[in-house]
């Protein structure tokens, strides 16, 4: 069972993971939008960038949750499958 658990977890924390990734590069190509040739965002783009990265920790939060969520929802219903028989339920 818990070489079964840790391969559920090792799935689960490579889906976590690229949910972070898929996030960061939203964040580098928002960035890379705003910013000129040299790389270097304009005082006058600030305040958009700002509103937008706003957005993004929103956004963020709720898929983080969401992610979350999911990881404790599989793994209960992965146990409560392994152990109910065990006990008898």
């Amino acid at each position: 069972m818990e070489r079964d658990y840790g391969a559920l977890n090792n799935k689960q924390q490579a889906y976590a993971i690229r949910e972070i990734g898929r996030i960061k590069g939203e964040l580098a190509e928002l960035l890379a939008d705003y910013a000129d040739s040299d790389g270097i965002i304009k005082r006058q783009r600030a305040a958009r960038v700002i509103r937008e990265l706003d957005e993004i920790e929103k956004s963020l939060r709720a898929n983080g949750a969401a992610v979350i969520n999911e990881i404790i929802e599989e793994s209960s219903d992965w146990t409560t499958a392994i152990i109910a028989p065990a006990i008898g339920v």
